[in-house]
Parts: structure tokens; sequence; C-alpha cells
């Protein structure tokens, strides 16, 4: 069988990222649940990288590992198992929303202190993730303060988004019962944030395409109330054709995005 460059590449990623879980997965617990998560330290490194994860089909992964095996710095990677199906709910369900904001603040914390002198000004916090994990990076963002995102094509809309056969039961695990007024509730609960959080990033940069149907269906709107609020958005405009495609074009975004903030 034929196998090509990028299913040889993905292949290696899925190997070397069970292996890492193996060695390194640890369970953080807190407010009745308990988050998946990978923590690598760097002593006095003035970096934190956060990777929220994406959808993957029948499954939860991590992302982004070996994308970002070159950056010798603090990195935190989380999994998002929860549902029915472990498809994950965005880490938006209340007490696991307020599990990932603890273990974000502990991490966040552990770097600061092992800084010379605990110096909160020198650490720089790098949340990451595309698709689904664009929308936690983006959300978390506006609960944790003083942190760079770097995001591909999340969705915002999640009540309508979710509300099909093969993720209703994570509809169901985030909502509980499962109505239209909590469905529309879903869908505003980002952008109300955005309104009205007292936190914002300090920069988001936003890779998408303007051809596939999450543009019209999210971004458009996402990224008009982000410049509503006022906050710095660097747009990274591509136009291949499916929602797929981030695997191939988000990646190489993020490494050189990545290498901006830390040299800035």
């Amino acid at each position: 069988m034929f196998i090509n460059y990028q299913q040889a590449k993905r292949a290696v990623n899925h190997f070397y990222t069970k292996w890492q879980s193996f060695l390194h997965e640890k369970r953080y617990s807190a407010h009745g649940t308990r988050v998946k998560y990978m923590f690598y330290k760097e002593h006095k490194s003035n970096i934190l990288l956060v990777s929220f994860p994406a959808c993957a089909p029948n499954t939860a992964k991590y992302n982004y590992m070996r994308t970002l095996l070159p950056f010798k710095c603090n990195k935190l990677f989380l999994l998002d198992d929860f549902g029915e199906n472990h498809q994950g709910c965005y880490f938006v369900e209340d007490s696991v929303e307020k599990s990932v904001t603890d273990l974000l603040n502990a991490k966040i914390a552990w770097c600061e202190q092992s800084l010379c002198g605990g110096q909160k000004s020198q650490l720089k916090v790098i949340f990451i993730g595309s698709s689904k994990g664009g929308y936690s990076a983006l959300n978390f963002s506006f609960l944790i303060p003083n942190v760079h995102v770097v995001i591909g094509a999340p969705q915002y809309y999640l009540g309508s988004y979710l509300d099909k056969p093969s993720t209703h039961c994570n509809l169901r695990f985030i909502v509980k019962e499962v109505t239209e007024d909590k469905k529309e509730r879903l869908n505003i609960r980002l952008k109300n944030r955005i309104k009205g959080s007292e936190t914002m990033p300090n920069k988001v940069y936003f890779h998408y395409s303007n051809v596939e149907h999450t543009y019209q269906e999210h971004v458009k709107d996402m990224i008009a109330d982000l410049k509503e609020r006022g906050v710095q958005i660097v747009e990274d405009v591509h136009t291949y054709p499916d929602h797929g495609g981030l695997k191939d074009f988000y990646p190489p975004f993020l490494v050189k995005t990545i290498n901006k903030i830390i040299n800035e």
C-alpha cells in the first residue's frame, strides 16, 4: 500500500503522542471532575505554551506535541475526553471549566516561581488550538489574564453546531437537558464572555480560510465581536476549500507566530 508523506507524518505524530501519554499523562481533580493533561517543565523559561485539543474521529487526543517539540519551554497539553463518545465538551461544562481554570492558574504560578524572583511580568503565556481547541483557547483567554492566543478556524455557535446525531451526546453533557433555550444560551456563551469579561487577551493571532464553511457559519461573527470589543487581532487568511485544510496550514502558522511572540 502506498503511503504518502502526510500520512506517514500523521502516523509518526500519533505514535509519538501515544507514547508520551503513557509516560507523562496526569490527572487533575477538582470541582467533582478530573482533567487529563501533560506538563513539561523547563526551569527558568519565561514561556508557557498551552495546547487545547481539537476533535479527533472516535477518540480524544492531545494536539501539536511534535509541532511544539522544537520549543524548549514550559508546555501544558490538555485532553478533552468528556462525553459518552469521549470527543469532548470544549471545556465549557461548568465543573470542567472551573477545573481547567484552576489547573491553568496552578501551572502559570509554577512557571512564575521557576523564574528568578518569581516575576509575573517576565512570563509569556501562549494559548493555542485549532477548531474545537481554538474555541477553548479563546474562551480561557477571557478568564486568564495576560495571554497571547494563536488559533485556527474555531466554531462559535456551539448549541447549533453540536445539535446533530454524531455530537448530540456532547451537547447533552454540556447542557444536561437539551432545550431550545439552553442551545441558544450555549450559542451566545462565548459571545457574552467576549463582550462582558474584564479580562482580555493581549493579542489574538487568527488563522482561517475564508472559503470553507466555518468562516461564514462561525469565524466571521467571532472576528467582528472581537474587534468590537477592542481585542487586537492579526489575521492569517487562506483559501483552502474545507475545514480539513487546517491540518496542513495551521501548524506552520503556529510555529511562525510562536517564534514571533517569543522574540518580541
